[in-house]
């Protein structure tokens, strides 16, 4: 899960909630039944991520809303990855609640939207007046709704030509990061993953190093952040059992709707430029 979901249940636990957390498999992904294990009778609600920021794993969300319904419990899931990169159709997915974030699909920052499913009483977020049906007190940002909502507009017609895309220079990012640079490996599905977003580790180089390297060129993350005494992996990483010597030297890349060949050949031939400098 993202830190907008983990540190929110954090806080609810340090408030005397008790929190289950499903585990993953070794690319990611969720199974069913251990949402159904680890229900317990007073469980109020659950949270499954559509689609993972680091590795781009696509959860079964739909079924996992199945297990939810047949026992009466609302399904959250955190869409922020997912919204204008795949189909994300609420009544198709099953789920009770779906956040999303306008900067992941070209709306403005600072800008998101909660779906709540007719009939769901939600509590007051903020107190005060009744804006936004009761929910969030305050007054609207109507600049930046209408932003989202045009985006989301321009999203849901173009989807299938920008996932197309961003699906094409992904491929060719990773074929030619494959071709290109000897002891790599990626990360998370290889089939049920979001089009634009690639997670590759390097081995026998650090993250933050490859980063500093590639940094005036290529935009990306680490996996893994180095602080003077240590090197802290990735909670995601950690949770799929990737290995420490792998896990220290990921990076996430991420393409998108405007993202062109040339720029993704570019990109290939200086991360490989700097993984053989990193590696001597």
């Amino acid at each position: 899960e993202h830190p907008a979901v983990m540190e929110a249940c954090r806080f609810m636990e340090g408030h005397g909630f008790s929190v289950s957390y499903i585990p993953v498999d070794e690319v990611g992904m969720i199974d069913p039944s251990d949402v159904e294990g680890a229900l317990q009778p007073d469980t109020v609600m659950i949270s499954i991520m559509h689609a993972n920021n680091e590795v781009g794993t696509i959860q079964p969300i739909a079924e996992i809303a199945r297990v939810a319904f047949d026992n009466g419990i609302p399904l959250h899931t955190d869409a922020a990855q997912s919204v204008g990169k795949i189909p994300t159709r609420v009544d198709e997915m099953g789920v009770a609640l779906l956040s999303l974030a306008g900067h992941k699909l070209y709306a403005p920052k600072g800008v998101g939207a909660l779906y709540i499913r007719s009939g769901l009483q939600a509590d007051r977020l903020f107190h005060g007046a009744g804006q936004e049906r009761g929910i969030r007190a305050g007054t609207e940002n109507v600049l930046e709704i209408v932003g989202l909502g045009k985006a989301c507009e321009i999203a849901q017609r173009d989807l299938d030509h920008n996932q197309a895309h961003m699906r094409e220079m992904r491929d060719r990012l990773e074929k030619g990061i494959e071709i290109g640079i000897p002891d790599i490996r990626f990360n998370g599905h290889r089939s049920s993953r979001l089009p634009n977003t690639s997670s590759v580790s390097f081995l026998g180089i650090e993250a933050n190093r490859l980063l500093e390297e590639i940094g005036l060129d290529v935009a990306a993350s680490a996996g893994a952040a180095c602080h003077s005494d240590r090197v802290e992996i990735s909670h995601v990483l950690q949770a799929m059992g990737i290995s420490r010597e792998w896990a220290v030297g990921t990076i996430r890349f991420s393409v998108g709707r405007m993202t062109t060949t040339r720029e993704i050949d570019r990109a290939v031939d200086v991360v490989a430029s700097a993984v053989k400098k990193l590696r001597g």
